[in-house]
């Protein structure tokens, strides 16, 4: 389960945004029953073609040591509409074209 939306209890803003290895555990209960434990290492961003990340992620990934990847990709005729040059320090690019040969025959050609 993931909650996209923030979390308005004010108990929340109790939370830490970063865990450490001696925290104890946050539990919290549905309405249904179910318990649920807290856990902040997931953080999502939005990134789509109409509103993607100026950097591709490039500074999420630095911090994380290359723990998280950069979610940039390479400009194809999928996303050429809505791809942009990155101007920030940060940026990160994808790893370019694989250098791959496909054969296009009968069979594999719709």
């Amino acid at each position: 389960f993931i909650l996209h939306d923030e979390l308005t209890d004010p108990l929340c803003s109790t939370l830490n945004e970063v865990s450490e290895d001696d925290d104890t555990p946050v539990f919290g209960k549905l309405p249904d029953g179910s318990w649920l434990v807290y856990d902040p290492r997931l953080k999502l961003e939005e990134n789509t073609p109409i509103s993607h990340l100026e950097d591709g992620g490039g500074l999420i990934q630095s911090l994380t040591g290359g723990d998280s990847r950069c979610v940039n990709a390479p400009r194809t005729f999928v996303n050429e509409e809505q791809c942009t040059l990155s101007f920030s320090p940060t940026a990160c690019g994808s790893s370019g074209t694989p250098d791959v040969e496909i054969e296009l025959n009968a069979n594999n050609i719709a």
